[in-house]
């Protein structure tokens, strides 16, 4: 009976969840200006992307010679790659296969069901893991919020990067709520944090803070299974690194988004500092006086575009 109400329970998140992606695609999948009302702000970067990615592979290129690392990988795989096997296309383009305007009512709510699935299946996984070692009214208390949180319930209905990240995060506190000791399966959580570097580059110094709870979990054994898994996520950093080679002939691993943030968020901060100004007259400044700012300041331009 206790399963039955978290099944329920979970069932009945993913009905709201799809029922919110509906009312967004109802509602927002429409023109405004010059735009689409659904597809702004980091979903327009990750949107645009994709539309790079379901171009090449329609020109027969190979996976890895598609997309681009500006923000994150994964996202605009998961996008082009879903709308490729859909054979739609996500922009209005002129003659010139030029972008024109997003493309409306070209299946967006089965992108979104399919968020929302992962997602849930994913909160199945969960609960079996925590209930080994939790009563079952905190089990049910954690899976009822992580069903019906509205921030992250809102991110099913968009083409962000956030969905599928939550999705691996809850997959990973499952992984590491009963960590196993065996050296493969802590090898398969480094790729699985590969993984989620790849949807979000937050994750980039995660294994770190690892360190920790591994020290905690296997005490003077920890490095036995902390190392695979730094094995597997360095996997995934090589990757990244090789095909980065394969495009540009330069090995990296950090996105142009990770190493313009600097700039975008402190720079202005610091001249306000350095200059015994406001911050709001450093942004100013740094708006205004942009190309001679960067510069003097020896940027790149070409990453900040």
């Amino acid at each position: 009976m206790k399963i039955k109400i978290i099944f329920v329970t979970i069932f009945f998140g993913f009905l709201l969840s799809i029922a919110i992606s509906f009312f967004h695609i109802n509602n927002f999948d429409k023109y405004e200006g010059n735009g689409n009302k659904l597809i702004k702000g980091s979903s327009s970067v990750f949107y645009s992307s994709a539309d790079d990615v379901l171009t090449k592979l329609k020109e027969g290129n190979k996976i890895f010679a598609t997309g681009d690392y500006r923000a994150s990988y994964l996202p605009q795989y998961s996008i082009g790659i879903f709308y490729f096997i859909l054979n739609e296309e996500l922009y209005i383009k002129d003659k010139e296969n030029k972008k024109i305007l997003p493309k409306i009512n070209n299946k967006k709510e089965f992108f979104f069901i399919l968020q929302s699935l992962f997602y849930y299946l994913a909160l199945i996984f969960f609960y079996f893991k925590i209930k080994k070692t939790l009563e079952y009214k905190y089990c049910f208390l954690t899976i009822f919020f992580l069903c019906f949180e509205p921030t992250i319930i809102q991110y099913h209905s968009s083409f962000l990067s956030e969905s599928f990240y939550f999705t691996l995060t809850v997959l990973l506190m499952g992984i590491l709520w009963d960590l196993p000791k065996k050296v493969f399966l802590n090898f398969l959580v480094g790729i699985l944090l590969g993984v989620m570097l790849l949807q979000r580059n937050v994750i980039l110094y995660f294994p770190l803070l690892l360190i920790f709870y591994y020290l905690f979990l296997f005490k003077k054994n920890f490095l036995k299974y902390y190392l695979p898994m730094i094995l597997g996520f360095s996997l995934i950093l090589l990757l990244i690194g090789f095909t980065h080679y394969q495009k540009d002939n330069s090995f990296h691993i950090m996105s142009s988004q990770m190493k313009e943030a600097h700039y975008v968020y402190a720079s202005h901060i610091i001249f306000a500092e350095a200059n015994k100004i406001s911050r709001k007259e450093g942004y100013t400044k740094k708006i205004n006086d942009e190309k001679n700012w960067i510069k003097s300041n020896n940027l790149n331009l070409e990453d900040l575009k």
